[in-house]
């Protein structure tokens, strides 16, 4: 990254010193810029869930600091994971959901799920009891 300056009225020595503080600053800022993305990575992983509800609760599980998007379907039961592997331990991530009342393909749910929408009341047309598509997050 060069920067280019003009500079009326200035000595040769004092172009020269400032030329050096902007590249010197250049120096530290550019590299700390690229280290704070850090490598990010994206896997998908089994949630069970069944409804719209259902799918906004376990996306904000999954949120935890690191993790720059996640996405549930719905239809595959998939949750897609973007986050930064030098900060997010996937055991968290998994705990999280779990803790929120969805059982993933590595953690059974230990909370209650409670997504709160009507669909739930009918099972959302996916043959589940009357109890609701969120009684325990296995469907």
């Amino acid at each position: 990254m060069l920067v280019f300056l003009r500079i009326k009225d200035c000595s040769t020595k004092k172009k020269r010193m400032m030329m050096k503080n902007i590249l010197f600053v250049a120096a530290f800022i550019f590299p700390m810029l690229t280290m704070a993305k850090g490598n990010m990575e994206t896997v998908e992983f089994k949630v069970n869930g069944n409804c719209g509800g259902c799918k906004a609760n376990i996306e904000n599980a999954a949120k935890i600091e690191g993790v720059s998007e996640a996405e549930w379907s719905v239809e595959t039961k998939m949750l897609s994971l973007t986050y930064c592997t030098e900060t997010v331990d996937l055991d968290d991530v998994y705990q999280k959901i779990a803790d929120a009342g969805y059982t993933s393909e590595k953690l059974e749910a230990t909370g209650s799920s409670s997504c709160g929408s009507k669909e739930a009341e009918s099972g959302c047309g996916s043959g589940t009891s009357s109890s609701g598509c969120c009684s325990g997050g296995n469907n």
